[in-house]
């Protein structure tokens, strides 16, 4: 059981649920909403980002994350990275 089998029918329709279930031929394995609005919540990236297949480093924080918003088609460097650590 995923949590794609929790959700109400509603919950899957909105058009702000991303994900509704898994596609193995997507990069991410994950299957796109159909009435996902775009518009509204930003877009969504085609491919993986450039520290492919993995965005994260070795101690498994995410590195880069999806701007897809106001336009920004790009994977940008999350501002609450730190290599630091």
């Amino acid at each position: 059981m995923s949590e794609f089998d929790l959700m109400s029918a509603e919950d899957l329709a909105a058009p702000s649920t991303v994900h509704i279930g898994f596609d193995e031929s997507r990069w991410d394995g994950l299957k796109v909403n159909p009435n996902y609005d775009a518009v509204k919540y930003g877009n969504l990236p085609d491919g993986p980002p450039p520290e492919d297949p993995n965005p994260m480093d070795n101690r498994r924080f995410n590195k880069y994350i999806w701007g897809g918003k106001d336009g920004n088609d790009n994977w940008v460097i999350d501002s609450a990275y730190n290599d630091t650590y």
